[in-house]
């Protein structure tokens, strides 16, 4: 045989003759391989918490024949006859595997010592709302789990509702039918283990809110519509605290059952709110009065001018009164000194000093309406002749002195025209408030003439100032 045969060739042919002996012209003999499997493998994760899911993959190298079966040992005490298992470890620890592999040739094992580690895992947190938490006997409330699992999946879910009721839905509805308040809890589990979420006193039920309603009597008539509402409200078994009337007028009342006067002709919707310690209600009752015009009275009103002058003082009074729907028949003017008149703009003369209140009386064929105006008119007493009065500053002193005069009379009524000073020395001067300097020693009187349009008014104040050559120990106070 040519050496041109290549050595693996050679074998093919002496394995299939059962040759032990290469062909001439070789120089060796050649030896069959070991036929047998190898066993060997990989894993993915090695290590992680609980439950820990682990993907096994076969990397056996199967000899002349192929793999037959295989065996695998989790060393937690599970097997598997698949060729590339996935095996979950639901307890912590370190675990050796073992895998056997079968050709029709023979078999192999392996063990990896403490090849996959598994730690302990995290508990799921219960959690959860719900919606709404309180409300009427009947209340249904949507309960929604927001657990987070940790490490392993949640797989199941126990509700109380706190009145014997129970689910093992995720986030079920629940119904509760008694005024109470309940406490409400979940527990969650996954396979490291339970968690529980409670809620003291979460749900209350409570007695329901009033339910408004009215009535109204009259509901039309002619204004001004005097109508009484009276409150039919009901009160959910908790008595109502509060009423709050819109009577679309812009009118409203917090009164149970009010009255309400309409003034003006129109359409009006009126609205109740009632509450309790529970709640409130609203009812509204579209264009429920009819209010239409009717007779209207009279609307009493007048002015007067002058309003103020010196006594004897004529005033011309002016009747501004509104008819309403009726003309005016009669006027009926009081003047509170004893005069009268029926006249619609009368003149009237108030002879004495006083302030007068003033009153109209006017009526029609549907009614009648009064002003009064109090003080209205005043009548000023007649002006007399100025009282004369005046001071000094000072009123004591050496020479020169220089002394401040001050006009303090009273005018009588009838304002001050002029004034007069003499100052004793011969100096004089018509100002108000004059300034006066003395320049030899002495007492000196001082005398203030002051008139107005009625006459003069005369004061002397004898031996008011005095004044010295030296200056005096101390000073007198200023005399009056």
């Amino acid at each position: 045989m040519s050496s041109r045969l290549s050595p693996k060739t050679l074998l093919s042919i002496a394995l299939l003759l059962g040759a032990t002996q290469l062909p001439s012209g070789c120089a060796k003999s050649v030896t069959a391989p070991n036929t047998a499997p190898k066993a060997d493998f990989s894993a993915s994760p090695r290590s992680g918490a609980e439950p820990l899911a682990v993907t096994f993959t076969d990397r056996s190298s199967p000899g002349m024949s192929g793999i037959t079966s295989v065996l695998w040992n989790f060393g937690d005490n599970q097997t598997s006859a698949e060729r590339n298992p996935q095996h979950t470890y639901a307890a912590p620890g370190n675990y050796s595997i073992s895998l056997t592999v079968r050709t029709s040739e023979g078999s192999d094992s392996t063990t990896k010592a403490d090849y996959i580690t598994v730690a302990n895992g995290t508990l799921p947190t219960a959690a959860f709302t719900g919606t709404p938490t309180s409300g009427p006997p009947g209340l249904t409330v949507q309960f929604t789990d927001q657990s987070t699992p940790g490490t392993a999946p949640i797989t199941s879910w126990s509700w109380t509702f706190g009145d014997g009721g129970t689910s093992t839905s995720q986030s079920p509805s629940h119904s509760y039918a008694a005024i109470d308040t309940y406490t409400v809890s979940l527990t969650v589990t996954t396979s490291v283990g339970p968690d529980v979420e409670t809620k003291t006193d979460y749900i209350q039920v409570v007695p329901p809110p009033p339910i408004a309603d009215f009535s109204a009597n009259p509901t039309s008539g002619n204004t001004p519509l005097n109508v009484a509402f009276t409150d039919h409200s009901v009160t959910g078994g908790v008595a109502i605290t509060s009423w709050a009337w819109d009577f679309g007028d812009g009118g409203v009342s917090t009164a149970q059952s009010p009255n309400h006067i309409y003034l003006i002709a129109g359409t009006y919707t009126v609205s109740l709110t009632v509450t309790n310690a529970y709640g409130s209600d609203k009812v509204t009752k579209a264009n429920l009065i009819v209010a239409t015009q009717g007779p209207v009275p009279p609307t009493a009103q007048f002015s007067g001018t002058p309003r103020s002058g010196k006594a004897p003082l004529t005033v011309r009074f002016t009747d501004a009164s509104v008819a309403g729907t009726s003309p005016i028949t009669d006027r009926q003017w009081n003047f509170s000194d004893g005069g009268i008149s029926n006249e619609m703009n009368p003149m009237h003369t108030f002879n004495t000093a006083g302030n007068y209140t003033v009153i109209l009386n006017v009526a029609s064929a549907v009614g009648a309406d009064r002003a009064e105006k109090a003080a209205y008119i005043q009548a000023l007493a007649p002006p007399v002749a100025p009282t004369a009065d005046f001071l000094g500053s000072p009123t004591s002193g050496s020479v020169p002195l220089q002394v401040q005069f001050t006009d303090r009379s009273v005018n009588g009524g009838a304002a001050i025209m002029s004034w007069s000073w003499d100052f004793g020395d011969g100096g004089s001067a018509n100002t108000q408030n004059p300034i006066h300097i003395y320049l030899l020693p002495g007492n000196y009187t001082v005398t203030l003439f002051v008139t107005n349009s009625v006459g003069p008014g005369r004061i002397t104040k004898t031996g008011y100032i005095r004044v010295t050559l030296l200056p005096l120990l101390a000073p007198e106070p200023s005399r009056q």
